[in-house]
């Protein structure tokens, strides 16, 4: 459970079709990217991830099954994230209604050596 946490912490607008790909999985969630719409920026890169869950949790405004959050990451000397949008689906792999949003961008975090966060930055900034 500590593990989804952090990675709902770490991260975060498609289908499972449009390009999802598995890059972390525990008997509490999935997490997927989709690298497919990458944007670019100088050393920033912008990229969605998927949590998708096996059971519904709640936010105030309903349950949800699914959050796709996108995340900016810093791929220069920095080594940093944050979180620039989170929504909140009734259905699995991000489907049905858009219970809840989160617009507000997070404060950027450092990536720790050796985590699940270091992991996702050199995946994000390799590409």
């Amino acid at each position: 459970m500590k593990r989804v946490v952090f990675v709902l912490l770490l991260l975060a607008s498609a289908s499972a079709e449009a390009g999802w790909m598995l890059v972390d999985s525990s008997e509490d969630a999935n997490l997927y990217a989709n690298f497919a719409p990458i944007r670019k920026k100088g050393n920033l890169v912008t990229i969605w991830f998927l949590l998708d869950l096996p059971a519904a949790r709640r936010v105030a405004a309903g349950e949800y099954l699914s959050v796709k959050i996108q995340q900016e990451y810093d791929c220069g000397q920095e080594r940093r994230y944050r979180k620039v949008f989170t929504s909140f689906h009734s259905g699995n792999m991000g489907s049905a209604q858009v219970v809840d949003t989160n617009p507000e961008v997070g404060e950027w975090v450092p990536i720790s050596p050796g985590d699940a966060s270091e992991r996702y930055w050199k995946s994000v900034c390799k590409r």
